[in-house]
């Protein structure tokens, strides 16, 4: 078995791009508003990431209900 994690360089890599992917919906929303980080862009960024990934997360629990 190969442990890719073990690699110091590349566990910050990933933990970055995860990060990144996590933040995304609301960056993307943040710099269509065109607002920076400076200017409350983390609230908007933190409001929009809540609400998305709250209703993903709402949706696949509900939807593993059905499995059991």
């Amino acid at each position: 078995m190969i442990q890719v994690f073990n690699i110091p360089l590349l566990r910050p890599r990933i933990m970055h791009h995860i990060v990144k992917l996590f933040l995304l919906p609301g960056d993307l929303v943040r710099r269509r508003l065109g607002i920076s980080i400076e200017e409350d862009g983390g609230i908007i960024r933190s409001f929009v990431n809540m609400c998305v990934w709250g209703v993903l997360l709402t949706v696949l629990v509900l939807n593993l209900q059905d499995w059991f």
